[in-house]
């Protein structure tokens, strides 16, 4: 179960995920709830979050839905929380990503080694992500957001494990982001 902390400027589960709130020992207990007047793409109202642990929470299954939250005591340092529903579900670094321009999606690394995604170097459209390169932790999950300006088309990867060569089987179809194709 991903675990994300309430005091996070932003949270994107994907839809229909459950995650754990959690909250450090010395912040004691934390209530999260949403911002009046505005969407809360959680199934429950508020979630008290015991400090040094953890709460259950569950996405909506409305990829892209989005809401503002407070904290109770409140975040140190940031103004804005805001959750937002990822695209769609988990994606592996060896799959097609279909997007949108302003879409959040998350890869998904069940390796032991590190990721690294990057454009194609042969790819003539170049890239539509902000970083040059992507790394994927190993056993775990990146959550990337496609800039808003980003051009409809097809962008191929490169998709290695870190210094050790190609991550996906089939290299004559290296995975592609498919900006436009959002679902």
């Amino acid at each position: 179960m991903r675990q994300f902390n309430v005091y996070s400027a932003l949270v994107v589960p994907i839809p229909n995920e459950i995650f754990e709130w959690v909250a450090g020992e010395n912040e004691g207990t934390v209530v999260v709830s949403p911002v009046p007047d505005t969407t809360w793409p959680l199934t429950s109202s508020s979630y008290t979050v015991p400090g040094g642990g953890g709460f259950p929470a569950t996405a909506n299954g409305v990829a892209g839905a989005e809401g503002t939250f407070v904290c109770d005591p409140v975040a140190p340092d940031v103004t804005t929380q805001t959750i937002v529903i990822a695209s769609q579900g988990f994606i592996s670094f060896c799959s097609d990503v279909n997007v949108n321009a302003g879409d959040y999606f998350v890869w998904e690394n069940t390796t032991s080694s590190p990721i690294v995604v990057a454009p194609d170097p042969d790819n003539p459209n170049w890239w539509p992500l902000e970083a040059d390169e992507h790394t994927v932790p190993p056993n775990g999950y990146l959550t990337v957001l496609v800039p808003e300006e980003a051009e409809d088309g097809n962008y191929p990867l490169s998709v290695t494990i870190e210094g050790a060569g190609a991550a996906c089987p089939d290299l004559a179809n290296q995975p592609v982001i498919k900006v436009g194709s959002g679902k």
